[in-house]
């Protein structure tokens, strides 16, 4: 018996490692995020939503498809999908933001110049 579960485990490990790394990934975008004002980055990210907006509606189907329906999973799924969309809505409206430095006034250094964001 714990022969085959031993068995079970190996075959589903691949598994188990992509699925890591679909959870990983995102966090690792998240602290990017906070640490970086990039208008590449923000390209990046608006992409990686959209990448995973895709992912997980394709996941929603998938969990329609299969018998039994695991309905738990199907609204999982709902609400990863939703949040997605609205990611895309909030990263599309961050990567259109522009970072404009002001020239100084009054003799300020430059790290005391102001930062203004003008969305285009």
């Amino acid at each position: 018996m714990a022969d085959s579960h031993a068995q079970s485990i190996a075959e589903v490990a691949p598994i188990m490692w992509l699925m890591l790394g679909f959870f990983v990934f995102p966090m690792a975008a998240i602290v990017a995020t906070v640490f970086t004002d990039s208008s590449r980055y923000r390209s990046i990210h608006f992409g990686l939503t959209v990448l995973y907006t895709v992912l997980n509606f394709c996941h929603l189907v998938a969990d329609l498809v299969v018998q039994p329906i695991a309905w738990y999973q199907v609204v999982l799924m709902l609400i990863l999908f939703i949040i997605g969309l609205l990611l895309n809505l909030v990263s599309f409206q961050w990567m259109k933001v522009r970072l404009v430095k002001r020239p100084p006034k009054n003799n300020l250094s430059h790290k005391e110049q102001e930062t203004e964001f003008i969305q285009e």
